[in-house]
């Protein structure tokens, strides 16, 4: 029964394809596979998830992630919005 409880909590907003902690925000500094958002969270994203030059300064994501020795390890992962320009 605490199973079926589960399974009926707030379904996410892509159905199937994020699981895990859900996390939003404006990325604001990349460095490899880290990456850091507005609120000072950092994640790391695998290259199968996204390259580089996806990951620019000024996008917002949506994210979830999972607690792999002591990180945040992005397993799904959507661009919202791109870089703001000037």
């Amino acid at each position: 029964m605490l199973a079926r409880s589960q399974a009926q909590s707030k379904p996410s907003t892509m159905p199937g394809t994020m699981k895990g902690p859900e996390i939003e925000g404006r990325v604001v500094a990349v460095k490899g596979e880290q990456i850091t958002l507005d609120k000072g969270t950092e994640l790391t994203v695998p290259k199968s998830l996204a390259q580089a030059q996806e990951l620019k300064q000024g996008s917002k994501i949506k994210a979830t992630y999972e607690e792999r020795d002591s990180k945040k390890v992005v397993n799904s992962l959507q661009i919202v919005v791109g870089p703001q320009t000037k």
